[in-house]
Order: C-alpha cells, then structure tokens, then sequence
C-alpha cells in the first residue's frame, strides 16, 4: 500500500468539513492519478441520498445540477452494482451505439465546458454505498486511462473508511443553532419559489466553510434529496453531518401543487432516523442502538435492562461503549446530540 493511501483515514479525520476533506482527498489522490477538478459527495448510509459535498471542478452551476439528477434517475450510474464499478467518460470519444440520451449529452456538456475526460468511482463499507469521487481533466491533457480506473477502483475500500473516518472522529454534538425547522420549497424549474428564515438560517450550517453563504449555494446543497423525491415520488430523507451538529433535511413532493414542486424540510437532525444513521457511521451494533433508544424514550436504567433481559452493569458497559464512540462523556451529552 501506498504511503498517502496509509494517511488517508487520518487525513479525512481531521478534516472540519466537506470541503476540507474532498480538498485532501483529492491532493492525496493527485500523486497518482492527477487531475484538474475533483468533486466528492457523501451517501447517508441509511437512505443512501446524498448527505455531504466539496468540489474544486469547473463545472458550470446547471451542468452540476444535471449531474445531481443523472446520478439519480440512472441507477446511481451503475457504480454500486456489485463490486467497485467506475465511469469512464471522455468528450472527444465516439458516440457509442446503446449509449443514453443522458450519457450522449453528458459527453456534450463536458465538451462545451472544456472537459476532456471524466473518471467515477463509488465507494461502499460492508456492501452499503457510503460515496462517490468525480475527476476530471481539461480537453488537451491525456485521457483518464483503464489503469487509471482500475487503481482507484482498487482503493474503494480505502476511501469509503476514509468518509466514516471523517464523520465518526467528530464527537456527537447538538446543532448550534435554536429555533424551529425551516422550509424549502423548489420548483420543477430548479428555481426556489420560497424560503423561510430558519430553513437559511440552519441550512447554512451545511455549506463547507470555503464557500459562500447565499441561496444558490444552500440549494445546491439540496439538489440531491429534491431527485430523489421527485423521481420516487415519495418522501425522502438524508442526515448531514456538519461541524456545528447534525442537520437532517426530509424532501416530499408537494400534492395539489405545480408538477415537479418538493418541500424540503430543514431540521435539527433529531430522534429514531437520526440514531440509525449514527449506528451506520459510529459502528454503534444493534444491542448498542436498542439500550440508547430506550434511552431516548426517558427511561431509567434498570428499566432499560429489564426490557432487554440485561443487567443494569450491562447496560452501563453498552453506554459506555456508544459515549466512546461518540466522542460523549454522559448521557445527558448523549441525548442533546441526538434530539438536538
């Protein structure tokens, strides 16, 4: 193994947010394979809607948008499909016969925008897709090779660690911010057709602190979830870790409205969902997530250890393992960052 694959989990767990942690993902990953822009998302473990990103790719803002809904209505591009799968694009390749409208106008959009070749790998722990890596290069530098995707794919496991490295080594917290959930309405245009106060104030949260804090960028921030639910045409829900706690952003088409309008709620990340996603990312087992729910229902311990058939010491010995994981030193710290 390479040394900057060996810093990799270390490097992503000292990362503070999203956009610091694609930055040096994309550095480290440069050595080998270099590249002119890289964009990472991160996948909720649970849902798997998009829950996190940071790019440094030249993409214009609607081309990145198009990708968002690709990546959705085309079975996540394949890349989960069994073991490591990689897209390997280049503009100025012939057109396949086979190929998808959508592909055909990718490969269109890349060379309107300078792109040469693009080069997808998604990553997953324990068969769960946890996220997906973009490079790109300028048209008039050498394509990306098979080799090239071959390596990266090799180093899936690698990278997926990396992304639970950098979500788990943050201790649980409760969102900074008070006040009640916010609401987001997006049309089937893309555009916003209305916003309140709270849903900016703590959609904000989520943005990477290397951008800046306006509504296109909070949007971007949502196109994912909005795919999901307009595609589904139910209601969908991911959980964003960000350094201020987490943010939980539930999206549902809106009935009696245009065609294409989702509500997105934006919430304090609180409750049952949000420990599931926590068990996911923290490694917390099932016995581990039924004493903290019952815990999250108030009750006492030996209550709890009289539900579960356990002893209280056992019960002890189970929080005490969460609150390591979790970066907590009580219960009381244990709740608050879960409930908000």
């Amino acid at each position: 193994m390479e040394p900057w694959v060996r810093l990799l989990s270390a490097v992503a767990g000292e990362c503070s947010d999203a956009g610091e942690l694609a930055g040096e993902m994309a550095r480290l990953v440069g050595q080998r394979v270099p590249h002119d822009g890289y964009l990472l998302g991160g996948l909720d473990p649970v849902t798997g809607v998009g829950c996190f990103q940071g790019a440094r790719i030249g993409y214009s803002a609607p081309m990145r948008q198009r990708m968002a809904q690709e990546f959705v209505y085309d079975g996540r591009w394949g890349l989960f499909d069994g073991d490591c799968r990689v897209r390997l694009l280049a503009s100025t390749a012939a057109r396949r016969s086979g190929q998808s409208a959508r592909v055909r106008r990718h490969l269109s959009d890349m060379a309107a925008e300078g792109a040469g070749s693009e080069l997808i790998v998604g990553f997953a722990v324990d068969g769960v897709p946890t996220g997906v890596l973009v490079l790109a290069r300028q048209r008039g530098n050498r394509p990306f090779s098979r080799a090239d995707a071959e390596y990266l794919c090799g180093l899936s496991g690698a990278f997926a660690l990396a992304l639970r490295q950098f979500v788990a080594a943050k201790p649980l917290r409760p969102v900074a911010t008070s006040g009640s959930p916010g609401v987001v309405v997006v049309g089937a245009d893309g555009e916003v057709r209305a916003i309140s106060a709270s849903a900016r104030r703590t959609g904000s949260l989520m943005l990477p602190s290397d951008v800046r804090r306006d509504d296109p960028q909070l949007f971007r921030a949502m196109w994912n979830i909005t795919h999901h639910a307009r595609s589904t045409g139910r209601a969908a829900l991911t959980h964003i870790p960000t350094p201020f706690g987490w943010i939980a952003l539930d999206g549902e088409p809106l009935e009696g409205a245009d065609p294409g309008d989702v509500a997105i709620t934006i919430r304090h990340g609180a409750g049952a969902p949000l420990l599931t996603a926590l068990a996911a990312w923290y490694r917390i087992t099932p016995r581990e997530k039924d004493v903290v729910s019952l815990l999250l229902r108030g009750e006492p311990t030996k209550r709890i250890a009289r539900y579960l058939k356990l002893s209280p010491h056992t019960v002890h010995d189970h929080l005490r393992s969460v609150y390591r994981k979790t970066g907590v030193t009580n219960r009381d710290e244990l709740v608050a960052g879960i409930t908000g």
